[in-house]
C-alpha cells in the first residue's frame, strides 16, 4: 500500500482495542481494487486481503457479479436497494454471515425475527453477524448466539472519526474472528501445529475434551459384528482396526492430535461423501449436463432400462430418493433377507415413485458410484487421485477397495467399480490426516492454496437439505435445525460412517474435526466440549470498554 496509507492505518491502531480485527472497505469513486482486513496483534497492525465483502453502500466494482451467496431477491450485477446513505435508512438491518470460506466475508440482511433492533444506529456504521444478536439502542453490540457478551461500540464519534483518518472508508469490527488468520494450507511434507491458546482455545478445555474422546473409544469388531450386522461379505476386510484417533483443525492448523492417526483403516459411509465429490468433478468437467436429467439419457448398461428405473435422476441418486429396482453385485436393493443384509435387513415394502422418498441404501449408492464409473470412463479412485488427494497433499497410502466381483469391462479393460461404503468390504481405507486434508478442503469450499479443485456452487448445493431428509445433502450429513447434534451450528455438516468415523466441519468456527473408531451416542457432547473450550477462550479474554 501508498505510505499515506500506511500512516492513516498506524494511526487508526490507536482505536482498536485488544486483539480486534477491522475490515476496511473503500468505496465511492475512489474505490480501486478488493477490500481489505486489518489484523490487530499485539501492537502489531498487519493487513490482508479480503476475498468479498458487502456493505450497506454497495461496492463500486463487480464483485456481486462474482458472489453466489446474494440473499434471495437481489440483483447480482447490481448494489442492495438498501444504502442506508441518509438518517431514514439508519433502521435497515443487515448481518454478517461468516461460513465455510477461509477469508471470505459476506453481508446478507438479517432474517426475519432477530433480535436486532436499531433504531438509534449511526447511519452506514454497523454490521452484525447472523442472528441470533442483541444489541442496545446505543449501538452496543452485547452478545450473540449462547456466547459470552460482546460489547463493542461503533458510535457516531468513531465512524467520523475513522472517515477523518480513512476517507470513503468504512470500518467494521470482527470480534468473533479475533484471532482469525489469513488461508493455510498444508504441504504434502508437513502440517504446521500451533498451540491451542493461539488459534482460540482455552488449553485446558481443549485437553479435557481429548480425554472424552479417548475415553470413548467404540466396540466394533470385524469378526464379530460385520457379517452379523451386515450380512455376506463381497470384499476384503482388515483382521483389527486401530483404536480411537482423531484430529482437531482450526484455521487449517493442527490445534490438537491423538491415537495413531496414520492408520488406514475402512472409513464406511464416510466414502459416500467423497463419492459425492467425485460426481461434483463429473459436473465440472461437463460429463454431467444437469442433476435434474434422468440417469438413462447417460448410462445405457441395462441398469436404467425399465420404466421405473428410467425416471430415476442423478440428484435422486445423490440424495438417496432414487428408489432404484434392481440387483447389484448379488445384492438386491430390497434389503430384504437376514443372510445377505444381516441384522440391518429391512422389511418388505412397496416400491415408490422415484425422488418420492428417502431411503439409505448402499445398493443404490453404488449403482450411482457404477454410473459414474461409465461417464469417467476410468476407475473414481484414480479420478479422486489425481484431481483431488494428489493436489491436496494426502499420503500414497489409501485405497478404496472394489468387491471381489465388481469389475466390469470398458474400453477393453476390467475395472473395478468402488463401493459407497464398507457395509460388505471393501470401501475407502484411509488414515485420519488425509481425512483431515479432504476436510479442510471442504471447509474451503474446494480451494486448496490458488486451486479451485471443486466446484464452490456443487459443495453449497451438496450441504443444502434435500426435501424428504432435510438432514442429508448430496451425501453429507446435515445438522438441520440442530437435529444431528444439538450443541453444533445448525450450519455444521460432517461424513459420517459406521464404526463410528466422522469428518465433522464447522464453518461458523473454521473448525474441521476427524474422529475414528468412537460411540455414536458420544458425538454431540465432545462437539459440545470443542466449543466449550473455544467459547472459554474467548470469555477469558479482555473485552473493550464501551466509552
Amino acid at each position: 500500500m501508498a505510505g499515506g496509507l500506511d500512516r492513516d492505518i498506524a494511526e487508526l491502531d490507536h482505536l482498536i482495542d485488544g486483539d480486534q480485527r477491522w475490515v476496511v472497505r473503500k468505496l465511492g469513486d475512489q474505490s480501486s481494487g478488493p477490500p481489505v482486513i486489518l489484523i490487530r496483534q499485539g501492537n502489531k497492525l498487519r493487513i490482508d486481503q479480503l476475498l468479498v465483502e458487502r456493505s450497506c453502500n454497495g461496492p463500486t466494482d463487480d464483485s456481486y457479479a462474482k458472489n453466489p451467496d446474494l440473499a434471495e431477491g437481489q440483483n447480482a450485477r447490481s448494489p442492495p436497494k438498501n444504502k442506508c446513505a441518509s438518517a431514514d435508512k439508519t433502521n435497515d438491518t443487515f448481518a454478517l454471515s461468516q461460513q465455510a470460506r477461509g477469508r471470505e466475508v459476506i453481508f446478507r440482511p438479517a432474517e426475519k425475527g432477530s433480535s436486532v433492533q436499531r433504531e438509534n444506529f449511526p447511519a452506514c456504521g454497523l454490521f452484525f453477524r447472523t442472528p441470533p444478536v442483541t444489541a442496545d439502542q446505543g449501538g452496543n453490540i452485547i452478545g450473540f448466539r449462547d456466547g459470552p457478551d460482546l460489547h463493542v461500540r461503533i458510535d457516531g464519534a468513531l465512524m467520523k472519526r475513522a472517515n477523518l483518518i480513512l476517507p470513503l472508508l468504512v470500518v467494521i469490527a470482527l470480534p468473533r474472528l479475533a484471532q482469525w488468520s489469513p488461508k493455510y494450507f498444508p504441504q504434502r511434507d508437513g502440517w504446521q501445529r500451533k498451540p491451542p491458546a493461539e488459534l482460540g482455545f482455552d488449553t485446558a478445555k481443549l485437553r479435557e475434551a481429548i480425554e472424552y474422546a479417548q475415553a470413548n473409544d467404540g466396540s466394533w469388531d470385524f469378526e464379530k459384528d460385520q457379517v452379523r450386522v451386515f450380512g455376506a461379505q463381497l470384499g476384503p476386510l482388515p483382521k483389527t482396526h486401530a483404536a480411537t484417533n482423531g484430529i482437531i483443525l482450526r484455521h487449517g492448523y493442527i490445534a490438537a492430535e491423538f491415537g495413531d492417526t496414520s492408520a488406514n483403516d475402512p472409513v464406511y459411509s464416510v466414502a459416500k461423501s467423497f463419492l459425492s465429490t467425485v460426481c461434483g468433478l463429473a459436473v465440472q468437467r461437463g460429463l454431467i449436463r444437469d442433476l435434474n436429467d434422468p440417469v438413462a439419457r447417460y448410462v445405457h448398461d441395462g441398469g436404467y432400462d425399465s420404466a421405473h428405473n428410467a425416471q430415476i435422476t442423478w440428484k435422486y441418486h445423490l440424495q438417496q430418493t432414487s428408489e432404484w429396482e434392481g440387483t447389484l453385485w448379488g445384492k438386491n436393493s430390497d434389503f430384504v433377507g437376514l443372510q445377505e443384509f444381516g441384522t440391518s435387513q429391512q422389511k418388505p415394502r412397496a416400491i415408490q415413485p422415484p425422488g418420492s422418498l428417502f431411503e439409505y441404501n448402499d445398493i443404490r449408492i453404488n449403482r450411482l458410484s457404477l454410473s459414474l464409473l461409465r461417464l469417467f470412463a476410468t476407475g473414481l479412485p484414480d479420478v479422486l487421485k489425481t484431481s483431488i488427494m494428489d493436489p491436496i497433499g494426502a499420503s500414497q497410502e489409501w485405497r478404496w477397495v472394489p468387491y471381489a466381483n465388481s469389475y466390469v469391462e470398458i474400453g477393453g479393460r476390467k475395472i473395478g467399480s468402488v463401493s459407497g461404503g464398507t457395509r460388505w468390504g471393501g470401501g475407502l481405507w484411509i488414515n485420519s490426516q488425509d481425512l483431515a486434508r479432504f476436510g479442510l478442503l471442504i471447509l474451503n469450499r474446494g480451494q486448496w492454496g490458488n486451486q479451485q479443485l471443486v466446484p464452490a456452487k456443487w459443495l453449497a448445493d451438496a450441504v443444502t437439505p434435500s426435501e424428504h431428509q432435510p438432514s442429508y445433502g448430496y451425501l453429507w450429513w446435515l445438522n438441520t435445525n440442530r437435529q444431528s447434534w444439538p450443541t453444533a451450528p445448525a450450519s455444521s455438516f460432517a461424513a459420517m460412517g459406521n464404526g463410528t468415523n466422522i469428518i465433522w466441519i464447522d464453518p461458523d468456527d473454521d473448525i474441521v474435526f476427524v474422529w475414528r473408531w468412537f460411540r455414536n451416542d458420544a458425538m454431540d457432547e465432545m462437539i459440545s466440549k470443542i466449543l466449550g473450550a473455544l467459547a472459554t477462550a474467548q470469555s477469558n479474554r479482555p473485552h473493550p470498554t464501551p466509552n
